[in-house]
């Protein structure tokens, strides 16, 4: 994914000198196309073939094939994917019900994502703070209390 970038120098304006250099596109870019990637990544397993030894893995062939392979560009994966989303003891998956989540779209823990499609409860509630706090000469600091309403959102 990477670009080449060129400027030219010269006197005026001109492009009499042309430096090109590679260079690496945002990060974001690339974990939105590894994401695209992991997303159509492809299950295979071993081709066995038969030897004088008898029978060896040879090379990997899409899953439920018994010649195709994968796309050099593929993610491949022999063993399902791991399901986050529900817990799980064994694997030490804790997955996402009761998690705070948020409905900001630039948010990574946002609702839609982390809730996998199971929804999301909404908890009002007053939160009270300490608040324009003023240090009055000599020896003590006075402040307001301040009541702010806040929500929150968790996966069901």
């Amino acid at each position: 994914m990477m670009v080449t970038e060129c400027k030219c120098t010269g006197v005026s304006g001109s492009c009499s000198i042309k430096k090109c250099w590679r260079k690496l596109p945002y990060f974001r870019e690339v974990g939105n196309a590894l994401k695209e990637l992991y997303r159509l990544a492809t299950r295979v397993q071993p081709k066995m073939s038969k030897m004088a030894q008898g029978y060896k893995a040879t090379h990997l062939v899409v899953f439920g094939t018994r010649d195709r392979k994968p796309l050099t560009k593929n993610i491949v994966f022999m063993t399902p994917y791991v399901n986050y989303c529900d817990k799980n003891v064994n694997l030490g998956v804790p997955g996402t019900v009761r998690r705070k989540c948020s409905l900001d779209n630039t948010d990574e823990f946002q609702c839609k994502t982390m809730c996998c499609d199971r929804g999301y409860d909404t908890h009002q509630y007053n939160h009270t703070s300490k608040c324009e706090c003023k240090f009055n000469w000599c020896c003590f600091v006075e402040c307001k209390t301040c009541v702010e309403e806040r929500t929150e959102r968790y996966c069901k």
